[in-house]
């Protein structure tokens, strides 16, 4: 079975912002509550989150979130987000873009959508 992954990370320098690190508590799990809110929205598909980064779809596994920081005295100097979707259903796939474009304005950002 063919498979498309949704792949990107996004960077954000902070290092203007005076932004604390607890400031940043619980944002993966955000992320990922985003990711299902958009799913359901979307296609109306309910996906899971296992704590505090993996999406499961009936039971397997559909992706996760990662996020990093860079932090001098408590302040964030750099965040990192990186999402992975893995989509099986060629449904899915025919509207990958507009997954992608709801992500990036959900998360401030204008993507460019390559093939």
């Amino acid at each position: 079975m063919r498979k498309t992954i949704l792949l990107f990370s996004v960077y954000f320098d902070l290092s203007k912002s005076k932004l604390n690190i607890s400031s940043l508590d619980g944002l993966t799990i955000k992320i990922a509550e985003n990711i299902v809110g958009i799913f359901y929205k979307l296609y109306g598909i309910s996906l899971d989150i296992k704590f505090p980064n993996d999406i499961y779809c009936n039971g397997k596994k559909l992706g996760g979130i990662l996020t990093e920081t860079k932090v001098q005295d408590g302040m964030v100097k750099c965040l990192v987000i990186g999402i992975e979707l893995i989509l099986i259903k060629p449904s899915l796939q025919m509207r990958l873009k507009k997954l992608q474009l709801q992500l990036g304005v959900n998360l401030g950002l204008r993507l460019k959508i390559e093939k």
